[in-house]
């Protein structure tokens, strides 16, 4: 064993015995590789289960998200084709209906804030209703192994 860094280290010489010819040899063992990174998770913080419709039409969705290694998220924002009817959005079929995204890139562990914004027509179309549910959904993809994780919540905005 190496006493530098434990890696397996050997040395020899070899030849037919006897022969009066000397072939030195030499091997190293330096592992398997890289090791694994760990799984990845991804973390939410300061999402409310409701907001009021006309505080996040004006300032929008803002949440707080982390990865414990680099990655990139993706937040959508996502009605119901029956809640898109009713706000005269185009449907296509019983599909969900997106109406807000963003991304966010990690070049390394922690977190950053991300913020979803609505569209002035969307956010009058909402203000007009009592109340409207929601789905948030976040996507996130580490950057070496390329696995993903994704996190759905439910959230509320009333009038």
């Amino acid at each position: 064993l190496s006493p530098s860094n434990g890696d397996f280290v050997a040395v020899g010489d070899g030849g037919p015995p006897f022969s009066g010819s000397y072939i030195g040899m030499g091997a190293r063992y330096i592992g398997f590789g890289a090791p694994k990174p760990p799984p990845l998770k991804l973390s939410l913080k300061g999402l409310s289960k409701s907001y009021k419709t006309s505080t996040v039409a004006k300032k929008g969705l803002k949440l707080t998200v982390g990865c414990n290694q680099p990655c990139t998220i993706t937040a959508s924002l996502t009605v119901s084709a029956a809640t898109a009817r009713k706000l005269h959005l185009k449907v296509h079929g019983n599909k969900p209906v997106t109406i807000a995204t963003a991304r966010v890139t990690l070049k390394a562990a922690g977190s950053k804030s991300i913020t979803l914004k609505l569209s002035k027509a969307l956010a009058k179309a909402l203000e007009k209703q009592k109340s409207v549910g929601l789905t948030l959904r976040l996507s996130s993809t580490a950057s070496a192994t390329r696995k993903t994780q994704t996190v759905t919540k439910g959230v509320t905005f009333k009038r």
